[in-house]
């Protein structure tokens, strides 16, 4: 709708204009009336109407005037004037101040005002449309400009911009200044980052991103500066000049780190582990510093969730005196099937402690948790332990793909617990309750098609341990077994019902009759035909 305002200080005038003529059915909507231009200078600040239709002599204030301090107001009101025959030099003067069109009074019919105002309408929109074209070019601008900064700072970050002499021109090119020659590097990485940022649905993760970009723009200020971008999902670096009258590079490092991490824990309710590098004082040192820099972000395994890690610890921590290192693999083996869990735990205990003393620590967690990932699944196979998951055997990225070393000895803890209570329930039962319950299994579904996989599917067991453990408990292979007792269901049809032998066959889960009548001569001594003779 288009708002209007009428004023007039004839009465009788504005409530002609306010009455004769069908409003909002032509898209218009009388938002105030005036009799002075006073009057209507205060309403049109509060209501802001979009035309204006206004009487040249009026108290307090004139038309010309009002129509003069409105157009100083908002350049873009449209303006109709009403006039009298001797008024037409005023008439002039209020087109030369701007405004839109006039109407003569004494001729003034409802059709002709509003066919001017609908002259006017289109003004407005024709303005309207004009104005969202340039919004939208002027957006559709920044965000190429945005754009090609993003492409240029990544380039730099990964190294791939170009001769290092003109790097500093083409980030200053796209509005990426450095005010001062010393600078510091600081990386960040989403914990959680499966959880929190891969699974979630594009804009989720868009939203997070952007909130987590501007959060670390925004706690930039006049004593460091720089940029930062998204280099890979989930994975922030943020190049800064320092001005060091001020702060220390590594103090103002740590300082802007603590009130990022701070940040994004507060509005987007997630933690982000942050490294820092040292101080570099050559631009051209800065590329290697992120690379450094961002290797730095793998420690926060050893230092757990929403951690800082500034360089001078890292270089604290690779300090430390080497240890020999073994995950103890035939010892872990013994005691898990000899039933020593204890022992299980403590072992595993230790070889995780010492991780942390190593200076190849990341070299040396990842090959221990090859080696124990290795011999899960040994074990695994060894028993017939069975998870409920999705894939059969364990993968080493499960363990490596935790948040500490802290998590990953849990995984680990937990992992040998569930296999030797696995071991335990094989040692104890497979003689009596699993072995039992296969056999009921088999009693009670003996005239379908199971297989031995079916059975050793139903009481948690692989194939080839439910088959030996069958045959070492019973005596028997389980395909004796089952054949036994479809063979003496068997014997029951032929006593107690008139069938042919093919009938019976079927009826006890053979698919073949030759070969029921085979099974039948190898276990009764006689074949279906002379057993119910001799009844």
């Amino acid at each position: 709708m288009i708002k209007v305002m009428v004023v007039d200080d004839e009465y009788l005038i504005r409530i002609g204009i306010k009455s004769t003529i069908q409003w909002e059915e032509n898209g218009f909507l009388i938002v105030a009336d005036a009799s002075n231009g006073e009057d209507a200078l205060k309403l049109y600040k509060e209501l802001l109407p979009d035309v204006v239709i206004t009487d040249i002599k009026m108290p307090k204030m004139d038309g010309l005037e009002l129509t003069k301090r409105l157009k100083a107001i908002n350049p873009d009101v449209k303006v109709v004037i009403l006039s009298s025959h001797n008024d037409f030099e005023f008439v002039k003067q209020a087109l030369t101040l701007g405004a839109s069109d006039y109407i003569l009074k004494a001729t003034m019919e409802p059709f002709e005002i509003l066919k001017t105002l609908i002259g006017v309408k289109k003004q407005i929109e024709n303005k309207h449309t004009e104005t969202q074209k340039i919004d939208i070019l002027r957006n559709e601008v920044e965000q190429h400009k945005q754009f090609i900064k993003h492409k240029i700072f990544t380039e730099f970050l990964k190294g791939t911009l170009g001769p290092e002499d003109n790097n500093l021109l083409h980030l200053k090119g796209v509005g990426i200044q450095f005010l001062f020659s010393n600078f510091i590097v600081v990386c960040g990485k989403i914990d959680n980052f499966q959880e929190q940022y891969r699974k979630g649905d594009p804009l989720t993760k868009r939203l997070l991103r952007d909130s987590i970009l501007n959060i670390f723009r925004s706690k930039m200020n006049e004593a460091y500066q720089g940029d930062v971008e998204e280099l890979t999902e989930g994975v922030f670096v943020c190049v800064l000049s320092v001005n060091q009258v001020k702060y220390a590079c590594e103090d103002a490092g740590v300082l802007y780190s603590a009130a990022v991490q701070e940040a994004i824990k507060a509005y987007t309710r997630v933690t982000i582990s942050i490294s820092i590098s040292k101080a570099i004082y050559n631009f051209s040192d800065v590329f290697k510093a992120v690379e450094e820099t961002l290797h730095f972000l793998k420690y926060k395994i050893f230092f757990g969730k929403n951690c800082m890690i500034p360089y001078k610890q890292i270089v604290q921590y690779n300090q430390e005196i080497n240890h020999s290192i073994s995950c103890e693999e035939d010892k872990i083996r013994y005691f898990l099937l000899d039933g020593q869990d204890e022992q299980v735990e403590l072992i595993l205990t230790k070889t995780f402690k010492n991780i942390y003393k190593e200076p190849d620590s990341l070299i040396i967690l990842n090959y221990i948790c090859t080696q124990l990932v290795s011999l899960l699944n040994k074990i695994s196979i060894e028993v017939g332990f069975s998870r409920e998951r999705e894939k059969i055997y364990f993968s080493v990225e499960e363990p490596l793909g935790l948040e500490s070393v802290i998590e990953i000895e849990e995984w680990f803890q937990n992992q040998f617990k569930l296999l030797s209570q696995s071991i335990g329930v094989n040692k104890c039962n497979c003689g009596s309750e699993l072995i039992k319950e296969a056999m009921r299994y088999i009693r009670n579904e003996y005239m379908n098609n199971i297989t031995l996989g079916d059975v050793a599917e139903h009481i948690n067991l692989s194939r080839i341990y439910f088959s030996q453990l069958f045959k070492q408990k019973t005596g028997e292979r389980y395909i004796d077994f089952l054949n036994k007792v479809r063979i003496e269901k068997s014997k029951e049809y032929l006593s107690f019902y008139d069938l042919k032998n093919y009938e019976v066959a079927e009826k006890v889960g053979f698919q073949d009759s030759g070969y029921f009548s085979r099974m039948f001569k190898k276990v009764v001594g006689k074949t279906p035909s002379e057993f119910q003779k001799g009844l």
